[in-house]
């Protein structure tokens, strides 16, 4: 019991989130938050049903819990963010004349 409680910890220490990388990205996710404002950021990602700006408010909590690690929060942002990108595509393909 004592080695399952010790190995709980370390792995519960290592998931922690280093203060510089938590504020870090924290900046980040609010740049991001600020660029895609209301009319993008309130758009749903067709993979996951959540607005832009509600995975980004997940993000912001899950770094506060430090319940993911430095690499997983920010590969989670990059699909953020591809969604994103793919939602601008669509955009800008649906308003280009068919003779373009």
């Amino acid at each position: 019991g004592a080695n399952r409680d010790l190995q709980t910890a370390i792995n519960q220490l290592a998931a922690k989130l280093p203060a510089d990388k938590k504020t870090s990205l924290l900046n980040q996710l609010q740049s991001v938050k600020a660029a895609l404002g209301t009319d993008l950021g309130n758009q749903t990602d067709p993979s996951t049903g959540k607005t832009f700006t509600a995975a980004l408010d997940d993000l912001v909590a899950q770094s506060q819990a430090e319940t993911e690690t430095d690499d997983q929060l920010q590969a989670t942002l990059a699909k953020v963010l591809d969604a994103v990108l793919a939602k601008l595509a669509e955009g800008i393909k649906a308003a280009t004349p068919a003779e373009v």
